[in-house]
């Protein structure tokens, strides 16, 4: 299928307006965010992309660089900002919420797929390593290990990542 030798679009989803408070249609959702890895010969650069929730319509590119390649999982974080899981590039990567602009590097991991921010405010990691979830501060990105309770190789295969609400 062309359209599948051409794009691939990761499986994470954000909604760029339930970061930022901003209605739209009476749902608190604003442009719909999408990472994508455009195939092209040997290039492989990864862009996130916003669409219109309501519509469709595509609004533009978020986020893009050299650093954001095979951008796996995306999430935004309690501090309002995008962060991207770069698997390529072993790292997981910051960006401003509201703009895109590129902030410092967030985290160094090998091989990121899913990320989530947990009800801890910490940032949960789904590797393709046997550890399975690696665990960073919420705050400056430092490593806190593997994610415990988890038995080694029980995620095998595992690509994503979710915490549910207790409310």
């Amino acid at each position: 299928m062309m359209l599948r030798a051409c794009w691939r679009l990761a499986v994470a989803v954000v909604f760029l307006g339930a970061a930022l408070g901003q209605s739209t249609g009476g749902a608190a959702f604003g442009p719909l965010l999408l990472s994508s890895n455009p195939f092209s010969g040997s290039t492989n650069v990864s862009q996130i992309l916003s669409y219109d929730p309501l519509s469709g319509g595509f609004l533009g590119v978020f986020a893009a660089g050299a650093s954001l390649s095979q951008a796996q999982g995306i999430a935004y974080g309690p501090d309002g900002n995008l962060y991207v899981a770069s698997g390529s590039k072993g790292k997981i990567l910051k960006f401003d919420g509201k703009t895109g602009a590129a902030l410092p590097d967030f985290a160094s991991v090998t091989e990121p797929l899913g990320l989530a921010f947990g009800p801890d405010k910490n940032l949960y990691v789904v590797t393709n390593q046997p550890d399975g979830v690696r665990k960073f501060s919420g705050i400056d990105g430092h490593s806190m290990g593997a994610a415990t309770g988890i038995p080694e190789g029980a995620l095998k295969g595992a690509f994503a990542i979710a915490f549910r609400s207790e409310e």
